[in-house]
């Protein structure tokens, strides 16, 4: 019964294709964007030394009309080339903005269909927390039983400890004790994120969370659980999460491209939260480690979502090296 409504595409794939390309188009016209602020600057330090050549020949006078004509003529180009390039800066951020201004209604009317499935929803919710009960109840036997083998080689991290006292004491837990803050703030340092400090704190219910703000002002949260039932489920409870923690403000959520390569499997999405004068984004990145279901976000304020996705990206290239 649940696979047969699960089965049911819960969103336009040519809508979702649709965004995605226009992320990539926003992506691209970013990088020209930023070559054209490269060219001007250079372009502009090119006329300021002109100018104090100029300047400095005629205090001294050593320089004749024809040579000063010269560098005077230069200049004026240079000057020409950053009003064009100013021109074609100010082109492509338009087109960013009309760019951005679609997806959002596209976001908009993908959120509108997933709202229509509402009912059938509810009725998934239900069926599939019972099947998770049975699942988790599945999987904390298998651990058990793994844990009372395992050696302290399969350590996810060359730093962290393996819980103390008997595994079989507390099977619920065992896979989870390894990631403590200090393990978690390791996995940042290896990673190039600088987080001032990792502290336990709120978040997903059923899961140990950390929180730190990095050097880039990223609220960074890390949420580590026993891995129960599929990736993808797991993925989707977590995203479910944020949707409530939005507080009933407008929601949205996509899947971000994710690079072959890496024994682990991994998945990476972008969501947003717009609700009355705030407007917050958050790059997420999943990853199963040792048994475990680890989700890391990195949020930020809506219009900086690129240093958000830079920490992001920096996790994911680590965690793809494990």
């Amino acid at each position: 019964q649940i696979a047969a409504i699960q089965a049911a595409p819960r969103t336009d794939p040519a809508m979702m294709k649709q965004i995605a390309d226009m992320q990539t188009a926003m992506a691209d016209l970013r990088k020209n964007n930023d070559a054209l602020r490269e060219q001007n600057t250079m372009i502009r330090g090119e006329a300021d030394k002109l100018n104090q050549q100029i300047v400095e020949n005629a205090s001294k006078g050593g320089a004749r009309a024809d040579q000063v004509a010269s560098m005077q003529l230069q200049v004026d180009d240079l000057k020409q080339q950053i009003v064009r390039k100013d021109t074609q800066n100010l082109t492509y951020q338009n087109q960013i903005a009309v760019l951005q201004q679609e997806m959002s209604q596209l976001k908009t009317q993908a959120s509108t269909n997933v709202s229509a499935r509402s009912a059938e929803t509810g009725q998934v919710s239900e069926l599939t927390r019972q099947v998770q009960s049975l699942q988790k109840q599945i999987t904390d036997m298998e651990n058990r039983n793994r844990n009372s083998d395992r050696s302290a080689s399969t350590q996810p991290y060359a730093t962290m400890q393996p819980a103390a006292g008997n595994a079989y004491d507390a099977p619920a837990a065992a896979t989870d004790a390894a990631y403590d803050a200090g393990s978690i703030k390791s996995l940042l340092q290896k990673a190039g994120v600088s987080a001032g400090g990792v502290s336990n704190s709120s978040g997903m219910p059923g899961a140990q969370n950390f929180g730190w703000v990095d050097a880039s002002n990223v609220k960074g949260t890390a949420s580590v659980k026993t891995s129960s039932g599929s990736f993808d489920d797991q993925v989707a409870q977590y995203i479910a999460h944020q949707k409530s923690v939005c507080g009933g403000g407008d929601f949205a959520s996509m899947p971000s491209p994710t690079n072959a390569g890496g024994a682990k499997r991994t998945a990476m999405y972008e969501t947003a939260c717009v609700n009355g004068g705030s407007s917050m984004s958050s790059s997420l990145i999943f990853f199963e480690d040792q048994g475990r279901f680890i989700a890391i976000s990195n949020q930020i304020d809506a219009a900086d979502m690129d240093i958000a996705m830079d920490s992001r990206d920096k996790i994911a290239s680590f965690v793809r090296g494990l």
